[in-house]
């Protein structure tokens, strides 16, 4: 198959990554949850977090003084097939845990840089069967 007989596909494939950290960063969980097949894992801190409501669960333990936004690039989806699929990904993370102000946040370095891998599953539509990440850049605070 070309690059434009999936090209469809792997625009809504990399609409799913999006869709996810967007969900994450504005703390809409149950929409990020949604986004897993039910047997979807999310590996997340060590942790193999099965099924939405597992994943859902796990992030209602975030501080709420936490304020994320993660910068997905170089998202890159393969179609194995009609209903399988994965993509690789950096995600660039910036965080602050500091007392909410009104404004913008101060503006440091990146917590950290790391290399996703992401499996899909096509079931009433693109699904998150699995989804890893690992770090390869992190801020040492000295």
């Amino acid at each position: 198959m070309s690059l434009l007989e999936n090209g469809g596909t792997e625009f809504a494939l990399t609409l799913l990554v999006n869709r996810f950290f967007v969900c994450l960063d504005d703390r809409r969980y149950a929409d990020l949850a949604g986004l897993f097949a039910a047997s979807g894992v999310w590996h997340r801190q060590g942790v193999a977090l099965e099924g939405p409501e597992k994943i859902c669960e796990a992030l209602q333990t975030r501080p709420v003084s936490l304020t994320t936004r993660h910068l997905v690039t170089n998202v890159v989806p393969v179609v194995e097939s009609a209903d399988m699929a994965q993509a690789a990904m950096y995600v660039t993370v910036f965080a602050d845990d500091g007392p909410q102000a009104t404004g913008p946040l101060p503006m440091a370095l990146p917590l950290q840089i790391g290399d996703y891998r992401a499996r899909f599953v096509l079931r009433d539509e693109w699904r998150i069967a699995e989804l890893r990440g690992e770090s390869t850049f992190r801020r040492i605070n000295r």
